[in-house]
């Protein structure tokens, strides 16, 4: 589209649309995860961020805060009979700040999607898988901390994220419906970040540069 429009061009005559390969494994794996039997035990998922003073949230945050935050919202889960799994950053998995209370799992090197493809409900700070996570479940909560970030506005804005105050967020909010735009607003999120999901973006991506 931007390139249509920095061109000028009126039509898509000059374009292949591909969808998107970086996104491939994710397809490719959610559609696998269809085949796997469901969960024992219900669980919400959290993508966190790396509890590492070189992590500017963090550093913003301070460990208590997040101590706090992580208890809050494991009584949140716990009080729907839910597990919290928090999938660790990389660069934070050995970190002495990582917490862990009774009804919580921390989670490292796993299947990702099958992990995602599960989850009663997910949450994430700003992370690249918020777009799997948004394909799959068709939303995700956001924690609100402070930092611009230019795709998380984009995908507030669209409707396909619910914003939450890292401090004041609440059970209310987790477990309100979703709006009745919503479906509107998924559409307009596939067309626009992944345009085809066949989870063959690299195999056409090969074939015109073989051509």
């Amino acid at each position: 589209r931007i390139n249509k429009q920095n061109d000028h061009l009126q039509s898509d005559e000059k374009f292949t649309y591909i969808g998107h390969p970086y996104f491939d494994k994710f397809l490719i794996d959610f559609k696998n995860a269809e085949t796997k039997s469901g969960v024992a035990d219900p669980y919400w998922l959290l993508i966190d961020f790396p509890n590492t003073d070189n992590n500017i949230a963090f550093k913003k945050l301070g460990v208590e805060s997040k101590i706090e935050f992580y208890k809050k919202l494991s009584g949140f889960a716990g009080s729907e009979n839910c597990k919290l799994k928090v999938k660790l950053h990389p660069g934070g998995y050995n970190s002495e700040n990582n917490y862990c209370d009774g009804n919580m799992e921390l989670i490292r090197e796993t299947d990702i999607a099958g992990l995602i493809y599960d989850a009663k409900r997910c949450f994430s700070f700003y992370s690249t898988l918020l777009i799997p996570i948004i394909f799959q479940k068709k939303h995700c909560f956001v924690f609100d901390v402070g930092i611009d970030i230019a795709l998380q506005t984009e995908l507030i804005e669209l409707g396909v994220i619910t914003k939450l105050d890292f401090k004041e967020f609440t059970l209310d909010e987790i477990l309100a419906p979703l709006n009745t735009t919503h479906v509107e607003a998924y559409q307009t999120f596939v067309n626009r970040y992944l345009y085809i999901t066949d989870g063959k973006a690299t195999q056409r991506l090969k074939q015109i540069l073989e051509s």
